[in-house]
């Protein structure tokens, strides 16, 4: 069963390389994640990120912005044309088509 509160992260896992929603996503909360390492490996860690986000924007054809508030758990089985707001906060175990 899936919860409203509690975030099911086992959705989000990439389960093979050409994935490119749950790649996106995974390249989001990395450059997130990215603002507590050290100084000078955060700007080259970050602009790798920036690079993959790019690409896997492109290839889905999604707009989320890389500091979107997205609960975990988030599943986009066809991310292809999805725009978010960099205003919206996205709960737990979502589903976007």
């Amino acid at each position: 069963m899936i919860s409203a509160e509690e975030a099911d992260m086992s959705r989000e896992k990439v389960r093979r390389f050409w994935d490119p929603g749950r790649q996106l996503l995974r390249t989001i909360r990395r450059y997130q994640r990215a603002e507590g390492l050290p100084t000078a490996v955060r700007s080259v860690v970050k602009v790798w990120l920036v690079v993959c986000y790019r690409f896997w924007s492109i290839v889905t054809g999604a707009d989320i912005p890389l500091c979107s508030r997205i609960g975990g758990g988030l599943l986009m089985p066809h991310p292809n044309g999805i725009v978010i707001h960099p205003e919206v906060e996205i709960g737990p175990n979502c589903l976007i088509f």
